[in-house]
């Protein structure tokens, strides 16, 4: 393994260091609801309308925006950092011990 810097901080990590990946997945959350405007032809607007946003993107650069996945190195103290407040909110440190699952819906 080669030796590596810390992605928040860029301490040197050298090789059998401790070092931890945060591996974040992104993607769209569909509550199944489509606005449909007054006047319009409900499914099949909503539908042309998504396809019309979608042209000149190639495959790759459409599920982007829909999909995504990276991964950061971090060194043990950026580690603990993030693991008390994953969101980098002033104030939301969790308390050591606590575990965070956040709130969707």
């Amino acid at each position: 393994m080669n030796s590596q810097h810390c992605c928040k901080c860029g301490k040197y990590l050298p090789e059998g260091s401790a070092r931890y990946i945060v591996s974040i997945r992104l993607f769209a959350d569909f509550d199944d609801n489509i606005e449909i405007s007054e006047g319009s032809e409900g499914d099949q607007d909503s539908i042309e309308y998504l396809l019309q946003c979608l042209e000149g993107f190639d495959d790759k650069e459409a599920e982007s925006y829909t999909n995504d996945e990276m991964a950061f190195l971090l060194c043990r103290p950026c580690r603990n950092r993030f693991g008390r407040n994953p969101l980098n909110k002033p104030g939301c440190d969790i308390k050591s011990g606590e575990r965070h699952t956040g709130i969707l819906h």
